[in-house]
């Protein structure tokens, strides 16, 4: 099933915003009519899995900061620090969109 925004107005003129969940956007086109809707526009809503969600943080990091961050890393494990306690403290140092990468709350909520 595929999901559709729509815009279209009723028998009465009114403007009406919704969506609708149908195999195609021919089916989703019958459904607004049978309900007595006339369609001004509508957009297939493009659905992401959400495990693929936390790869469009990837997108956004800097080299640099990935170069920053593995050094960090390494010294941090070469110091006898378990990962998970290097994993946390860099997410404090690390910015805003490094840290959204380390966070393993986050990731361990994706992965179970």
């Amino acid at each position: 099933m595929e999901k559709f925004d729509y815009i279209a107005t009723d028998k009465k003129s009114n403007k009406v915003k919704g969506q609708v969940e149908a195999l195609n956007q021919i089916q989703a086109q019958s459904i607004l009519k049978e309900r007595g809707l006339f369609i001004i526009s509508m957009n297939k809503i493009e659905v992401m899995p959400a495990w693929m969600k936390m790869f469009e943080v990837f997108n956004k990091v800097k080299k640099q900061d990935v170069v920053h961050f593995t050094r960090q890393l390494a010294t941090m494990i070469k110091a006898g620090l378990p990962l998970t306690t290097a994993l946390s403290i860099l997410k404090y140092q690390s910015n805003l969109t490094m840290a959204k990468v380390v966070d393993i709350n986050r990731l361990m909520n994706y992965m179970g």
